[in-house]
């Protein structure tokens, strides 16, 4: 288990300390090593959990050789020594042993159509600085979190919503919608969080989100599609329509630990 997070902010210089603190908050997640890289407009940062090749080189973020585009990586790719036999056919020469730099590597031949090649369980980030372009992903089973918060010109993510809230700029409102979600599944389907404005990554090879900037400002291109299994709620006003809705009858005890709960995150 590895911690990534990172800011992108197309609208001035990304905010490195708050990297720093949301990377600070996975140390749980990763033990090892932790570490952020910034370049103008993104800022990386990593917990690592010392798995495959326990080498400081093989510590993230991890960077392609000419220093263009980094990597942060939690998961594992099951099948990266067969891609990497066949990137070192075609010529790709490795530092590392590890399956993070496979990835690299892999993204810098192929781009987002690398996703059809891995078979794991991952969620990573990818930060093309030529392209100024990120690409965030997950796995088909979504065994590995991602979380995210998309404004105009600006994105956060991370592994968790803790870290993520260490971002100031991260909304802390309560989504109607999720709680509704929360009482009738006693789960939060994807792409919704408890918080407004705060999505997690769906799960799937595919599912992922590239931003891309051009010299007049930034433009987004969410390939994102929706879940169709997720039930669309009407917003209820009082608390007798949460009892109906969760049909549990503990519609008190359910929202005084959604509320418990959400004290504790930091404004």
């Amino acid at each position: 288990m590895c911690g990534i997070c990172g800011i992108v902010d197309f609208s001035g210089t990304p905010d490195s300390r708050a990297v720093e603190e949301m990377n600070l908050t996975l140390r749980h997640r990763g033990p090892d090593a932790g570490g952020t890289h910034a370049f103008s407009t993104c800022v990386l940062g990593h917990r690592r959990l010392s798995i495959i090749d326990l080498s400081d080189s093989a510590n993230q973020p991890m960077l392609s050789q000419d220093g263009t585009t980094a990597v942060v990586f939690n998961g594992e790719i099951y099948n990266f020594q067969e891609i990497r036999k066949s990137l070192e056919s075609r010529g790709h020469r490795f530092r590392t042993r590890s399956d993070t730099e496979v990835l690299l590597e892999l993204y810098l031949e192929k781009k987002e159509a690398m996703l059809d090649d891995l078979n794991g369980m991952f969620s990573f980030a990818i930060w093309d600085d030529r392209e100024k372009r990120l690409l965030l992903a997950r796995d088909r089973l979504g065994k590995k979190p991602l979380y995210y918060c998309h404004t105009d010109g600006r994105l956060s993510f991370s592994s968790e919503l803790y870290s993520l809230l260490q971002d100031h700029a991260v909304p802390r409102g309560l989504s109607d919608q999720a709680v509704l979600e929360y009482l009738l599944y006693d789960f939060i389907p994807a792409p919704h969080s408890i918080f407004q404005g705060v999505c997690k990554l769906p799960r799937r090879t595919r599912r992922f989100l590239i931003l891309r900037v051009s010299g007049h400002g930034s433009t987004g291109n969410r390939r994102l599609r929706k879940n169709r299994t997720t039930t669309r709620l009407k917003k209820q006003g009082c608390l007798s329509c949460f009892k109906t809705l969760c049909g549990c009858g503990s519609y008190q005890t359910c929202l005084w630990g959604l509320f418990s709960a959400a004290a504790l995150i930091p404004h």
